[in-house]
């Protein structure tokens, strides 16, 4: 059995699928918030404010994300996480591509990325279980803790330093707002 077979189940694949396209953009964000808060103010802290709003909620939002995510439907929770995550990096595009943004407003989307996806989480966490059984499920999970990092940390980045040259941060928010 090869680490990728619980791809061939259909509901797995879907979640695996949607699940590396949203952390190929999550990954393009992480260059283009960068570098929008270095063209925004040319200080260090600036991007460490970002990560720190980004983060903060996250993990003061997870204990009570995972007790709801116990009473809904997880894929109820993971649409509309990716909903709240894909109008609050839309709306941040616009407002760089139209209108001169403000570092308070990279902190807000921020903190709204990461409210959000304290719910994502153990909503996806959650539904692999339910899709893949038996001696498959260690094999899903390995699968997707190896494609979660190198989604997230390494193609993303990497397409993300492309994507901010060509359509600079604007272009790259709104592509990241789409793949959610």
């Amino acid at each position: 059995m090869s680490l990728a077979s619980p791809l061939r189940q259909r509901d797995f694949r879907l979640l695996w699928s949607g699940m590396s396209v949203s952390l190929l953009g999550d990954g393009i964000f992480l260059v283009a918030i960068a570098w929008q808060a270095f063209a925004l103010d040319n200080q260090p802290s600036s991007l460490a404010y970002v990560g720190v709003a980004l983060s903060a909620p996250q993990v003061a939002m997870l204990p009570v994300a995972g007790a709801i995510c116990d009473r809904v439907r997880r894929q109820v929770l993971l649409f509309w996480s990716d909903v709240v995550r894909a109008v609050a990096v839309g709306a941040l595009a616009a407002m760089t591509a139209f209108f001169a943004v403000q570092l308070w407003e990279l902190y807000l989307v921020a903190a709204v990325l990461g409210t959000a996806a304290a719910f994502a989480s153990p909503a996806f966490d959650a539904l692999v279980p339910e899709l893949v059984v038996g001696d498959e499920l260690d094999r899903a999970n390995a699968f997707e803790q190896f494609v979660r990092p190198a989604t997230l940390q390494l193609a993303g980045p990497a397409l993300g330093g492309l994507v901010v040259a060509t359509v600079h941060s604007a272009g790259a928010l709104g592509i990241d707002a789409a793949t959610f």
